[in-house]
């Protein structure tokens, strides 16, 4: 087993056997629920408070996962909602921060980055904000807007730092 993680209403258990796949079991009998795949290495994930929403680091990018109802009544299954690109490193970690939609994640190279995400309305769409990150002196962006830059930090002269920086960074609909 690679990795393993318990949701917090402690109805589900995910693991990792495999190198690109995370299985959700029930957790009274151990039936396998189902199996999330993935296109690259699966190193960690994790369930937020709320059991509805999961990430996964899978190399250098970030998969979300929400658990929908299956339209057979109460059962529910997961669906990739976005897919979150632009990290310089594979992703090695994620944690969600108690009752919100906040997580934070941490990546090979050292980088530490806090994302929130907002559902827009009614609707199933998504948007995710990088709210601030530390790290090695690399600037990427993808499609990302920064407004209202004053300059260059003192800790390291190549980071961009923004006074009103809203970075929402784009994310690959599934």
């Amino acid at each position: 087993m690679l990795a393993v993680d318990y949701s917090l209403d402690g109805q589900k258990i995910a693991s990792s056997y495999s190198r690109t796949a995370i299985r959700i079991r029930n957790e009274h009998d151990g039936e396998l629920q189902q199996t999330l795949e993935h296109d690259d290495f699966v190193s960690c994930f994790a369930f937020s408070s709320c059991g509805q929403w999961m990430t996964v680091g899978c190399g250098p990018s970030v998969w979300l996962w929400r658990s929908v109802p299956n339209g057979t009544g109460s059962a529910q299954e997961w669906a990739p909602k976005a897919v979150i690109l632009g990290s310089s490193s594979n992703v090695k970690c994620v944690a969600w921060r108690p009752s919100s939609l906040e997580f934070v994640t941490v990546s090979e190279d050292g980088s530490f980055r806090l994302w929130k995400l907002q559902l827009q309305n009614e609707s199933d769409e998504l948007s995710a904000r990088m709210e601030w990150g530390v790290g090695p002196a690399v600037f990427t962006a993808l499609d990302a807007v920064v407004g209202d830059a004053v300059g260059l930090g003192n800790i390291n002269r190549q980071l961009l730092v923004g006074a009103r920086c809203h970075n929402w960074v784009s994310i690959l609909g599934c």
